[in-house]
């Protein structure tokens, strides 16, 4: 997509996940015109009400952060849990995952056993929409962002995935 030409995109409804365990995955390409003038400071992905990936500059240095909860609604409301560089013109894969019941999420190779969770009440929701959201300002024609292989996993650790649960 072009940022100049840009809209919102929402896909719904999707299913809520059942199994308390769901992973984001997707291939981020981003290409700049003028690396030393990045001119966007965040770009969103929410499987919302679950998950969330962002794509942000500061100070012309490209990062994707993960977050094992995103609320488009409130994009502050979860924190970041990993953060990881993006290096522009290069497809880098990006993974966010979340186990509810055991309380563990991962990114990409990162794992965590963290007890700190605090995990929205997921079974009091029945649908959910994937959302990729552009920033509220007019971010110009400064470049072009690729994203494909978007894939919405029912299972925290997608190595190991159980083929008959999806």
């Amino acid at each position: 997509m072009d940022f100049s030409s840009y809209n919102d995109i929402i896909i719904s409804p999707i299913k809520k996940t059942t199994t308390l365990e769901y992973t984001l995955e997707m291939w981020i390409y981003l290409y700049i015109y003028k690396p030393s003038n990045t001119v966007f400071n965040s770009y969103d992905i929410y499987w919302d009400l679950h998950s969330r990936i962002n794509i942000s500059n500061s100070a012309n240095v490209l990062s994707v952060k993960c977050f094992p909860f995103g609320d488009s609604s409130n994009p502050v409301k979860y924190s970041e849990f990993y953060k990881d560089s993006l290096i522009a013109a290069t497809w880098t894969k990006s993974r966010c995952g979340v186990d509810l019941q055991n309380k563990k999420f991962f990114s990409n190779i990162f794992q965590s056993n963290t007890q700190t969770l605090v995990t929205p009440d997921l079974s009091a929701i029945t649908t959910t929409s994937l959302k990729m959201l552009s920033p509220s300002s007019t971010i110009g024609n400064w470049g072009f962002l690729l994203l494909r292989n978007i894939k919405l996993w029912q299972s925290y650790n997608i190595k190991y995935i159980d083929t008959s649960r999806m």
